[in-house]
């Protein structure tokens, strides 16, 4: 086994952090797209208020946030507060735009990427993209000794 897997393996994020920094960027940008999309219609009088504006609308754009979290500032808000980032594996560097946008791309279908990781310790866009997370406050403690 090579240096580098034996540190991914040991440094890895586990699905409680995963999941944790994964519901703090629903929540976040549900809140952000809620409150534009409010003062949207506080802001333009002529705002039409129907089933595409006040729901369809307002749920594709809270999706293509989750879809480019990581793609921005390559970190998202819960994995910034939890301290966790993801890494190419072969490099464990920080991956390309291209590969963190491929990376979420799987959150369409939720459910099966969550029993995907719990079969295999990865996610779909993981395997796709030869990513993984790993807890950065791990890779500090093993430095510092």
């Amino acid at each position: 086994m090579s240096n580098r897997t034996t540190q991914l393996s040991s440094d890895k994020a586990d699905l409680k952090q995963r999941l944790m920094a994964f519901f703090i960027d629903w929540f976040i940008y549900g809140l952000i797209v809620n409150l534009f999309f409010s003062l949207l219609r506080l802001a333009v009088p002529s705002f039409e208020v129907n089933i595409v504006t006040s729901f369809l609308l307002p749920y594709v754009f809270w999706f293509f946030l989750l879809i480019v979290r990581d793609s921005i500032k390559f970190l998202s808000f819960g994995k910034s507060v939890l301290r966790i980032k993801i890494v190419e594996i072969d490099q464990l560097g920080m991956p390309r735009f291209w590969k963190l946008f491929l990376r979420n791309l799987p959150i369409i279908v939720f459910p099966v990427d969550i029993c995907v990781y719990l079969i295999t310790d990865r996610t779909i866009g993981d395997h796709l993209t030869k990513t993984d997370i790993i807890d950065t406050r791990a890779s500090e403690k093993s430095l510092a000794s």
